[in-house]
């Protein structure tokens, strides 16, 4: 029987910036990371970079993959194919900064 377990690591951030955000850090020793599942209730569309570590204080770091987009107001998903320890997202609005919503991210884990 598979097991799956998630954590919210974004949760509810009101972003009104064009600044990098950096989500909780997700430890993933016990479960492989499968999954990102974005729900962005911004009013515009924000980048993200997954980030991957095999020390809890990120002191070396890595970006896996290539960052991607999420249009305004809509939820969409990331599979992570990716071994690491500790993941982390960053997200950023690079073209405008929102005026209303919120984003949450989850990571979704399993056997």
């Amino acid at each position: 029987m598979s097991q799956f377990d998630s954590s919210e690591i974004f949760d509810n951030k009101a972003i009104r910036d064009q600044n990098v955000h950096t989500s909780n850090i997700e430890d993933a020793r016990e479960f492989k990371a499968e999954t990102l599942a974005i729900a962005n209730g911004l009013d515009q569309i924000v980048t993200f970079q997954l980030q991957g570590s095999f020390d809890l204080a990120f002191t070396e770091s890595w970006d896996i993959a290539d960052p991607f987009t999420v249009a305004a107001n809509t939820n969409d998903f990331q599979v992570v194919d990716y071994k690491f320890l500790y993941y982390r997202v960053t997200a950023e609005c690079k073209t405008a900064s929102p005026t209303s919503g919120n984003l949450k991210l989850y990571m979704i884990k399993g056997e």
